[in-house]
């Protein structure tokens, strides 16, 4: 989503097969981009939906003025941008068959059981009969979905603000803790990172939050083999799109781990982390299946030593940064189940080793999460408003951010439906302007859940750093479990209720299990084993009777044995010390 909640994308309908869009926040494909099958012939019924009624039928409404859904070229002869899928691992002898059927590309993937191509309706039906082949899926079109974002999860502290919040305001995991991201690579998936000396303005020298951080990359928007990074190769792409893109990715990575600068005031969440740069987007924002190849690059280049910074330190890739998604819920156009091969790649990252975080999108839908945030093992992430102040009680959902659950995919666990996982700070967020004409020091304000994504890819950065060990999986139960739940939703239609299936009681619909805490989820990933967690104690004064009211906030309730209570030395503001407190039995809401 762009600046102001509001999605960017093309000027015009995506009208060549190789592209993938851009959402400033996750905008999302229609059932024809989840893959769907109602009448069972293993054809996608987004395919069968534009042979049947017309080109129309590929865009958002059924208009050719909206976004595109799915990849499709060629009004009067349509030619298909789809995912082969295969009951095994693709061999030569695959994609020789495949070709064989008249397509002119057969492309492989590393970690999924698909061939990617391009084929009309009638050379569809010669690659269904072809041995192995389970469907034909349609290929969606994607589109791009700090000072006080890395605040307000507790990241850093309140030290450099307005007079009026210039102080200690909470510990923080960066000034408390010790931990910025050092060690940890994530990788960016998005329209390119302006992190160096510009080919087209040499003048421009990267912008100075994100200078030096590049180890490896790619790019993947292209949709042909021959424009694009090979399994064992690397590049650093950039992003010339100016109004188209807004410099998307340059202020996505700013958010996950920009230093801010000479001075750091714009500091992201993990500013100790490195940059693994995939373009899978083009410089207007939107792409055809780029995502899905970005993924897979790095599912291949897990473990990878790079040859732009010491292997000792910063090694393979760790976290993997979607601010894109797909059209699924604009315009009432379908959801998604979490299955096909875009959502598989998401999978297959994750069984890698690497933490998967994908914004959900800002159509401001219900009960509808789009590709692939949908996928099973995702950080699925919603916006929230942090209001201007670093007080969260004042935090809502904003009214772009969709909200679950997913749709249901059949089996028994109810679990993967559960989405959005968390959400973060989203909107008025400040973070780099990659604007290759300037000298590399502007900062500029987007909203959307593109910009809180990276705020959580940020998290897991000092999560992983303070505990290496974790999975993948474990570390989104830790940052569930550690998040403040139950955030109101600023949605006119108000907030759903709680649980639909009776799992959890901290998850809500539309803020999933709550708003992150970085400082309380990295307590927790150091004390994994003994349940630990930080309370949020709010002291109110009763001047009539000179009385002070005390409240706290837990996380998931483990069994209590005590508080460790801190307070300021003196009574000042400065730094923590802790001071004994006596077993109160809690009260207040249950969950």
């Amino acid at each position: 989503m762009s600046a102001m909640g509001v999605f960017l994308r093309p000027a015009r309908a995506i009208t060549t097969i190789p592209l993938l869009v851009i959402l400033m926040g996750v905008t999302q494909v229609s059932s024809a981009l989840a893959w769907r099958d109602d009448n069972a012939n293993r054809i996608d019924d987004g395919i069968e939906r534009v042979h049947d009624t017309g080109w129309n039928a590929a865009f958002v409404n059924g208009d050719p003025a909206q976004r595109m859904i799915i990849g499709v070229e060629h009004p009067l002869d349509p030619l298909f941008a789809i995912y082969v899928g295969y009951d095994h691992h693709p061999t030569a002898a695959d994609e020789a068959a495949l070709l064989g059927t008249g397509v002119t590309m057969a492309w492989p993937f590393y970690s999924i059981d698909y061939l990617e191509s391009h084929a009309t309706f009638a050379q569809i039906q010669l690659i269904l009969a072809l041995p192995g082949v389970t469907r034909v899926e349609a290929i969606p079109v994607e589109y791009a979905s700090n000072h006080y974002g890395s605040r307000v999860v507790r990241a850093r502290d309140s030290r450099g603000l307005a007079k009026a919040e210039n102080y200690v305001l909470f510990p923080s995991v960066r000034q408390e803790l010790g931990f910025d991201g050092t060690g940890i690579v994530i990788a960016i998936l998005d329209t390119g990172v302006n992190d160096d000396v510009d080919q087209v303005n040499p003048g421009y020298p990267g912008h100075e939050s994100l200078k030096g951080k590049f180890l490896g990359g790619g790019e993947f928007w292209c949709g042909q083999p021959q424009c694009s990074t090979p399994i064992g190769g690397s590049s650093n792409p950039q992003d010339h799109g100016g109004e188209a893109s807004s410099y998307h990715a340059t202020h996505v990575a700013g958010t996950a781990m920009g230093t801010g600068g000479p001075g750091g005031f714009f500091a992201g969440v993990a500013p100790g982390a490195r940059l693994v740069d995939c373009k899978v987007l083009s410089d207007a924002g939107a792409s055809v299946g780029g995502s899905t190849r970005g993924l897979d690059w790095c599912t291949a280049n897990r473990n990878r030593a790079w040859e732009g910074g010491p292997t000792s330190i910063w090694r393979g890739i760790d976290v993997i940064s979607m601010s894109l998604g797909s059209t699924e819920c604009a315009g009432g156009s379908g959801t998604s189940t979490g299955s096909g091969a875009s959502n598989a790649a998401v999978n297959a990252a994750v069984d890698a080793g690497m933490v998967v975080v994908i914004a959900t999108g800002n159509d401001g839908a219900t009960e509808c999460i789009a590709s692939p945030a949908a996928a099973d093992k995702s950080i699925a992430v919603g916006a929230s408003l942090h209001a201007r102040t670093l007080d969260r009680s004042d935090d809502k959902v904003t009214s772009f951010s969709n909200e679950g659950p997913r749709d249901d995919d059949g089996d028994a666990d109810h679990f993967d439906e559960m989405k959005p996982s968390l959400v973060a700070p989203g909107a008025g967020i400040i973070s780099a302007f990659g604007d290759p004409t300037t000298d590399g020091s502007a900062y500029q304000q987007l909203s959307g859940t593109s910009m809180a994504t990276p705020c959580v890819s940020g998290c897991v950065a000092l999560v992983l750093q303070a505990n290496p060990s974790l999975t993948p999986l474990q570390v989104r139960t830790i940052l569930q479990n550690a998040a403040e739940h139950n955030i109101p939703t600023e949605k006119a239609s108000g907030d759903r209720g709680q649980d639909p299936y009776g799992l959890d009681a901290n998850y809500d619909p539309g803020c999933g299990w709550g708003l992150v805490d970085a400082y309380a989820a990295v307590k927790e990933a150091l004390n994994s084993t003994s349940g630990v967690q930080v309370v949020q104690i709010r002291a109110i004064a009763r001047p009539l009777d000179g009385r002070i009211d005390v409240k706290w906030i837990t996380q998931r309730e483990y069994p209590f044995q005590g508080f460790n209570l801190y307070r300021a030395v003196g009574a000042v503001p400065g730094p923590y010390t802790q001071i004994n407190g006596s077993l109160i039995a809690p009260t207040g809401h249950p969950n």
